[in-house]
């Protein structure tokens, strides 16, 4: 199974290798002498690749997709369960976060006064 892999992306690397040089060559003989064809490739380009944004997402069906369906009965937060699935905080979850996000555990901070009179 493995050999039969590394043949196939061996042979597409080739494919995508001899495309890219073709499409260098024809660029240098054809595109790169006006300004105008340069300026159609990117806006063929732009257009392109804003459809395959657009479009390639809506090929696969996505759960959470809305946030309709990503707040479904909650308060308006997103819950412990799928957090961690829609947002990276970019650090490890920790009690301390936990209380912070969820209020698992209230915080008590004491605080005294002093009062000075005079």
């Amino acid at each position: 199974a493995f050999a039969v892999t590394g043949v196939l992306c061996g042979l597409l690397g080739a494919l995508f290798n001899k495309i890219n040089v073709s499409w260098a060559e024809f660029r240098v003989r054809r595109v790169n002498n006006s300004k105008f064809r340069r300026l159609a490739e990117l806006a063929v380009l732009v257009v392109c690749t804003s459809c395959v944004a657009v479009l390639l997402p809506a090929a696969f069906d996505q759960k959470f997709a809305q946030s309709t369906e990503l707040l479904l009965g909650s308060d308006g937060c997103a819950s412990p369960l799928i957090f961690n699935q829609v947002v990276d905080l970019g650090v490890p979850r920790t009690k301390v976060m936990d209380v912070v996000l969820w209020g698992s555990k209230p915080i008590t901070t004491t605080t005294t006064t002093t009062t000075t009179t005079t």
